[in-house]
């Protein structure tokens, strides 16, 4: 979002993203192409800085991704089944919540559903103007975000060589925007790289060749993937995410074994192996379950069809009452889903809160050092001052880091302890009902606690 609201006051660069107090010498700290804080620019300028114009830009680009989950329906269960898959899909707890959400993770997903639809439709048929559209959508995909885009092409690898193995047309087409989409990301790295390569103090350093703790972010380790505790807590969360109800398990199984199902088998191999390579990444963020959504729609609409047409039959005049039972248990999946997802803290006013504080006491011109901001600065755009976000002062106790602070204009130090709505949230987790946040003496080394402060209340100091 702070990088929309760059982009909404400064203009679109594709090329210079930032996120807000990443670094010191606030150099571009690009991840994925920003198309979507592009387009949540725009979005957010018609709506005159309205934040609510950047959750509506995201509804509106998630409801692309209704098409390509059609058409995979189409193809299974015809053109009733379809409607039963679209709504299995939109059903989600995870859908519901992330296809409204300012931040780019409904667009992933959307650009991984189009980059299969339209391989798929390359692979089968040819033609150069398919393989243009389907490299260059591909691209995008790979270059928004990987794991998405590496869930969908071993899906469509699978259900396209599943039955045309030994055809090398078939294979020559999927190994072409395959290559493609690998350079194209490849050269997007290498340009990322030699921006994070010179920031200054930068939050992490993002470059996986450069920082071993990249690695693990991204990958995981042995350790972790074989950690049975890992697995199961994933699992929890993923059946909250994607089913809202444990007890729609059955629906799901069954529809995983309907013999045509075979799109449903390809996604869920693909999301289990993208998995498998991006561990701790995938199994750390409730929103890469996303990956798992088109499998969970595709088994979920043909396991409810199947339901409804072996219990309900049409000529027994049940189907009203069935269909009227089956929204009911939706919407209370959906509501479960959403409270086991913790949902409640997407209303927590601390951030607001916090972010009046610091614009109260601080000065425009101030640059800040800032603890607990946010990952993407969160609390420096709400409270509209620039700044830098650090973990902990330890490293001002070097005399030439604190004076060459002082000298890019760093002029106070802000500490922001853990919501207290997060911090009861993390009780309700098994084994940690003594949890109760840092103290600010976990992020202020001996130099910081000379300063004398500003302001000072049992969550914050300035």
């Amino acid at each position: 979002m702070g990088t929309a609201l760059i982009y909404m006051e400064e203009g679109v660069n594709l090329l210079q993203a930032k996120i807000v107090g990443f670094n010191a010498n606030h150099l571009p700290t690009i991840q994925e192409v920003p198309w979507w804080q592009a387009g949540a620019a725009w979005a957010l300028r018609i709506g005159a800085g309205w934040w609510g114009a950047a959750n509506l830009f995201s509804l509106m680009i998630f409801s692309l991704g209704v098409s390509p989950i059609f058409r995979m329906g189409k193809r299974m269960l015809g053109d009733e089944g379809a409607w039963w898959v679209v709504a299995a899909f939109l059903a989600q707890p995870i859908v519901f919540l992330y296809a409204g959400t300012a931040s780019p993770d409904g667009m992933s997903l959307v650009a991984a559903l189009w980059a299969y639809d339209r391989i798929r439709a390359f692979a089968y048929k040819g033609g150069w103007i398919r393989a243009v559209i389907a490299s260059v959508v591909a691209a995008l995909a790979a270059t928004i975000k990987l794991p998405f885009f590496m869930a969908a092409g071993i899906a469509v690898a699978f259900e396209v060589l599943w039955e045309n193995f030994i055809k090398p047309a078939v294979w020559g087409r999927l190994a072409c925007v395959a290559t493609f989409s690998a350079i194209a990301l490849l050269l997007w790295t290498r340009y990322t790289d030699s921006w994070l390569e010179k920031a200054l103090w930068p939050l992490v350093d993002l470059r996986v060749g450069h920082n071993p703790e990249m690695v693990f972010w991204y990958f995981g380790d042995w350790a972790y993937r074989l950690s049975p505790a890992v697995w199961t807590k994933a699992i929890w969360r993923m059946a909250n995410c994607l089913l809202g109800s444990f007890a729609l398990g059955g629906v799901l199984v069954q529809g995983l074994c309907l013999r045509g199902n075979k799109e449903a088998r390809a996604w869920l191999l693909g999301a289990v192996l993208t998995t498998a390579v991006f561990s701790h990444l995938v199994l750390h963020h409730s929103h890469y379950y996303l990956m798992f959504s088109p499998a969970v729609a595709l088994a979920m609409g043909g396991g409810w069809m199947w339901l409804m047409k072996k219990c309900f039959p049409k000529e027994e005049g049940f189907s009203a009452v069935a269909g009227a039972g089956l929204i009911l248990i939706t919407f209370a999946a959906l509501f479960q889903g959403l409270i086991g997802m913790k949902v409640v803290q997407q209303f927590d006013p601390y951030p607001k809160r916090i972010a009046k504080l610091v614009q109260d006491h601080t000065k425009k011109e101030d640059r800040l050092l800032i603890v607990g901001g946010g990952w993407g600065g969160d609390v420096l755009f709400r409270a509209k001052r620039n700044g830098l976000s650090i973990w902990n002062t330890q490293f001002l106790e070097d005399s030439s880091n604190l004076k060459k602070a002082r000298d890019l204009g760093f002029s106070k130090l802000v500490v922001v302890r853990e919501s207290p709505l997060l911090v009861a949230l993390q009780k309700t987790n098994p084994g940690a009902a003594d949890y109760s946040g840092e103290p600010f003496s976990h992020f202020l080394s001996p130099i910081a606690t000379r300063w004398p402060p500003l302001y000072e209340d049992e969550q914050l100091i300035i």
